[in-house]
């Protein structure tokens, strides 16, 4: 390293200049190798954006530059080796933009494609192409990005919950040897609490379920007033207020739901038994997790009522 000298370097200085000062800058220079390497590894471009040779996609440099002060902007500058290229470049990635819009989930993720990607299209100017964002702009690209990843998170976390809700009735089966029914039943054949409840023992709530009186309906004086103790593993992440698309408080609401009706594991006011499910438990839906229009306080005993014909 003692021995190296150091080289001038032209496009850097450039690069940095294009994008101006920010909190933060970044700068790719692809080396000759690893552009002939793309061109090697990947000859043609696919189909989707119109094929041809991928080395229509050369580019001597790329920067970019975030500010995060008072207000976030952003700014993306592509240096091409000429005008007719830069114009050749800004197709191919219109064209890609194109095909990414038409994904029915990004679709969902951002209503207004039509905006989204008008702001994602970078300006020719002569050999060069350059994208700025300001506050307002960056707000409506990322939003899509992080409802997406807040969608996935979520899908895992309730992957999980569920995963739980079943252990918790299997090791209830094991106790048992049956599965809970739907809800208990008094004398008169009145429903009184949720399979919800009685799982809580293993879902380690003994404490919450020692406090419930059993012989009670779900919304008696006293069984009422644990509603608001709702166990976290109820709470699904994709039980949202219909109307304005964010969570609100759910009062001890659920959406995980149990199957009832003729022929699930909840059919009747005795729980199923594993050797009675005959048809095969991986063929079997256990429980469920409904719309947010389904949803229901957490000890009541109310389902997912199956209608046969739908």
């Amino acid at each position: 390293l003692k021995l190296m000298k150091s080289q001038p370097a032209p496009d850097l200085a450039k690069a940095l200049a294009a994008v101006g000062d920010g909190t933060a800058q970044v700068v790719f220079l692809p080396p000759f190798a690893l552009k002939r390497a793309f061109v090697e590894m990947f000859p043609e471009l696919p189909k989707e954006i119109g094929g041809g040779n991928s080395s229509v996609l050369d580019f001597q440099w790329a920067a970019a530059r975030i500010d995060v002060g008072e207000k976030l902007t952003a700014k993306l500058v592509l240096q091409a080796p000429s005008a007719k290229a830069a114009e050749t470049i800004a197709k191919v990635f219109g064209r890609a933009l194109a095909l990414a819009g038409k994904d029915e989930e990004f679709k969902r993720s951002a209503p207004d494609v039509g905006k989204l990607m008008a702001l994602l299209t970078p300006k020719v100017q002569a050999d060069r192409l350059t994208l700025s964002l300001n506050d307002k702009d960056l707000t409506t690209v990322l939003m899509p990005l992080i409802a997406k990843h807040r969608e996935g998170a979520g899908q895992a976390q309730s992957a999980n919950n569920l995963k739980q809700i079943a252990l918790a009735m299997h090791n209830y089966h094991d106790v048992n040897r049956a599965f809970p029914a739907a809800a208990t039943y008094d004398a008169e054949g009145h429903p009184l609490l949720s399979w919800r409840v009685h799982i809580l023992p293993f879902l380690d709530e003994d404490a919450l379920y020692r406090a419930f009186h059993l012989n009670e309906p779900w919304d008696s004086e006293h069984n009422k007033k644990l509603i608001a103790q709702m166990p976290s593993i109820y709470l699904s992440p994709a039980f949202k207020n219909p109307q304005g698309g964010k969570t609100i408080d759910l009062g001890g609401k659920t959406i995980y739901l149990a199957p009832v009706g003729p022929k699930t594991i909840f059919g009747g006011k005795k729980g199923m038994q594993l050797q009675k499910i005959t048809d095969g438990t991986s063929n079997t839906i256990l429980v469920v997790e409904a719309g947010d229009s389904r949803g229901v306080y957490w000890t009541q005993p109310d389902d997912y009522k199956i209608d046969a014909n739908n």
